[in-house]
């Protein structure tokens, strides 16, 4: 079922990954979001519509009208809107304005010309399916997902392989050297709307194709745009990647397995460690409506609990050389090493002390700096930067002690900040104390996108499929997932006020329920949590 919601997912992937491509061109080169790309998009498809109705079109012609409407849009308000503001190096005001009007433009002029009705494309495959085993692929959602990624290949070796995008290169480097060296800026500049006006038209007919065509369809793309903050305005590949939300992966199945290159978390830790996520925050908060859930004294519980861990995610232990080997006189014997390296320790003790500015402004650091010497170069460092951010109270918190204190007195931790084994079992325990593991998320971050977001519980193969999973921990990372990495704040609370009035209501699944209390399943509690938003 899940490889099935994949697939599903990969065709309008692909194109909000046309979409964010588009973007991303235009900030490479003039270092602005051009906020009329979707108006763009809206126009072309309905360009591509009119024709594809009027003279019976099939779909290759159709993509051609659309690319060929998309790119003389694109060039016309970088004609009108853009190429004054560029030639004068203007602020990016100016080009915010000039975007959102000709955007306005665009959809009054769609909108005079259709009204506010919708119109559907005809049907190209004529609901026709692609049978790979037990999945079911739609022969237009297979069509979008190869033409889409095969426009984005063809693009990237453009960009990264010919003389012509090298001088997109050079141009988004220094556009005012890049024309000293010869190159001809403003040309280029229009070539890259026109690029982009081409993946909008596409785009714009893929999703109308999808969905039904409307005045406000562009209205779809912030979607794209999304993508590409999250991926890295002026990335290409970090347009096309953006936030990723996970499932719980694992199981008895595997987890014995001799092999480790087939057990799942195997790929988890290598996802984790070649996208450079090496912070891993994991909040553990008492929610008001479960205080009776919590298994601690109830005046502990009554202080409140509210504490952020912040693990280093890709380094120590988990991530050291793994040896097993034979010896005379012991037997078989393994060997797991754990190491850290200055840096490591930085960027994570950093992420710490600037997320505590957000919070309560106190880091209590965790180590066994008594008997391990990563833990002592991990307290030496975190000391130095202690003293950088001396708004911020700091404290040393041997592991055992901490592990002792979560139990004792939660409350009086803000962000706990410690290695990666220490803080896989720590963050465990910081979430039973707030009552269920079922309730908490997590986000694993680096310097750039993407940020990786799951709930910090395992997976639960013996009650798969009977509709008792809490999918509460899932929906608090997407909370998460729109604070770190859309910076959508509004949209966070939202979420998270919405499971609080639904928990507030008596609403349980089996593993929060009390005795008495009627548990209701996974769907309808994730049904009356969307109708509480």
């Amino acid at each position: 079922m899940s490889l099935q919601i994949l697939i599903n997912g990969l065709a309008t992937g692909s194109v909000y990954a046309l979409i964010a491509t588009g973007f991303a061109l235009i900030f490479n080169v003039l270092k602005f979001s051009n906020f009329s790309h979707g108006a763009t998009m809206t126009a072309a498809a309905f360009v591509a519509y009119f024709l594809v109705s009027s003279k019976g079109m099939g779909l290759t012609a159709t993509l051609v009208a659309a690319a060929a409407a998309g790119a003389v849009i694109a060039l016309f308000g970088e004609f009108f809107g853009f190429r004054r503001i560029t030639l004068n190096h203007s602020s990016p005001t100016y080009f915010f304005v000039s975007s959102i009007t000709l955007g306005t433009l665009y959809e009054g002029l769609v909108t005079i010309k259709v009204g506010s009705n919708f119109y559907n494309f005809p049907g190209f495959f004529k609901n026709s399916t692609i049978k790979v085993g037990s999945l079911v692929i739609s022969a237009s959602d297979a069509m979008m997902c190869i033409i889409s990624l095969a426009a984005l290949v063809i693009l990237g070796y453009v960009i990264q392989k010919t003389r012509l995008g090298r001088a997109l290169r050079a141009v988004s480097f220094d556009r005012d050297t890049a024309q000293l060296m010869g190159i001809d800026s403003t040309r280029i500049i229009q070539l890259t709307f026109v690029i982009s006006g081409l993946l909008a038209g596409v785009a714009g007919v893929f999703l109308g194709i999808k969905y039904t065509l409307y005045p406000t369809l562009g209205s779809l793309v912030v979607k794209g745009f999304i993508a590409s903050v999250i991926g890295g305005l002026g990335s290409l590949t970090g347009a096309i990647i953006g936030a990723v939300l996970l499932g719980a992966v694992g199981g008895p199945k595997w987890g014995h397995s001799s092999d480790p290159e087939k057990r799942p978390e195997t790929a988890l830790l290598s996802i984790r460690k070649d996208l450079g996520l090496y912070a891993n925050l994991r909040p553990a908060a008492l929610r008001p409506a479960l205080a009776d859930a919590c298994p601690l004294k109830q005046e502990t519980a009554e202080k409140g609990i509210d504490l952020m861990m912040v693990r280093e995610l890709t380094g120590g232990i988990y991530f050291g050389r793994k040896e097993r080997y034979q010896t005379e006189d012991r037997g078989e014997e393994a060997a797991d090493r754990m190491a850290y390296s200055e840096k490591e320790i930085e960027r994570i003790g950093r992420r710490a002390f600037e997320l505590s500015r957000l919070r309560r402004h106190k880091v209590s650091s965790v180590d066994k700096a008594n008997v391990l010497e990563t833990s002592r170069l991990w307290r030496s460092v975190m000391h130095r930067l202690a003293e950088e951010y001396s708004d911020v109270q700091y404290e040393d918190v041997l592991v055992d002690n901490c592990a002792m204190q979560l139990v004792k007195d939660p409350g009086q931790f803000d962000v706990v900040v410690t290695e990666n084994m220490f803080g896989d079992i720590l963050s465990d325990e910081a979430s039973m104390v707030t009552g269920s593991i079922g309730l908490l998320p997590s986000a694993s971050i680096g310097d750039t996108a993407p940020g990786l977001y799951e709930p910090i519980h395992g997976s639960a193969p013996d009650i798969a499929g009977q509709d008792k999973a809490n999918p509460i921990a899932t929906i608090l990372s997407v909370a998460m997932m729109f604070r770190y990495s859309f910076h959508l704040a509004a949209e966070a609370d939202a979420v998270e006020a919405a499971v609080d009035a639904v928990l507030s209501e008596g609403w349980r699944t089996p593993d929060i329920a009390e005795p008495g209390v009627t548990p209701i399943g996974t769907q309808e509690m994730g049904r009356r949590i969307r109708e509480a938003l």
